[in-house]
């Protein structure tokens, strides 16, 4: 890692599919870029985050970091 190197984490998570369903109006996909933490090569990701599952057809979770 030198000074020149810099990076904006922010969590994406996604459960299931990840498809929305605009009648029952439940959570399946967070994107979290507003609280990126700016210039951070090691983050610590110290937040709540609440989706709405239906099991087993939601059974998968991914949870990436991206940079902003």
């Amino acid at each position: 890692m030198t000074a020149l190197c810099t990076a904006n984490p922010f969590i994406k998570l996604n459960i299931g599919g990840g498809e929305l369903d605009p009648n029952k109006k439940k959570i399946k996909d967070i994107s979290d870029r507003e609280n990126a933490l700016l210039g951070e090569l090691s983050p610590e990701f110290l937040a709540v985050y609440e989706l709405d599952a239906n099991f087993p057809q939601d059974s998968r979770l991914e949870v990436a970091i991206w940079d902003k």
